[in-house]
């Protein structure tokens, strides 16, 4: 879901310093012979907002966690506004980046504000 009101024709047109998330040929397997990512492309310009859709079990949360470096991928490439996902330079989640776990366990003296500011 792109919420932004400006139409993106192609992607690939877009350099790499117009973009928020940049994921190339992302290989990720828990375990050997169980893929569950393979050769995932994925471009997400900046100052987009957008959500990961899909049936149960096809890898959505793989896929984010993979992006913010809670996962090792076995091959492929992650940049999240540039900078390689995971490394020491990475402060992903962090300004301009928001993530909400899908476990989330709310805490009663967070406000839901605390709590969205927390993740």
């Amino acid at each position: 879901i792109n919420n932004n009101n400006n139409s993106i024709n192609n992607v690939n047109d877009i350099s790499p310093a117009d973009l928020a998330v940049n994921v190339q040929n992302l290989n990720f397997e828990y375990r050997r012979n169980h893929k569950v990512l393979r050769n995932v492309n994925l471009k997400v310009p900046r100052g987009n907002i957008f959500a990961l859709l899909g049936p149960n079990g096809t890898g959505k949360t793989t896929l984010i966690r993979t992006i913010l470096g809670r996962l090792r991928y076995k091959s492929g490439s992650i940049r999240v506004f540039g900078v390689k996902s995971g490394s020491d330079y990475s402060d992903i989640p962090g300004p301009g980046v928001g993530y909400m776990p899908q476990e989330l366990a709310l805490f009663e003296e967070f406000t839901i504000e605390e709590c969205l500011t927390y993740y």
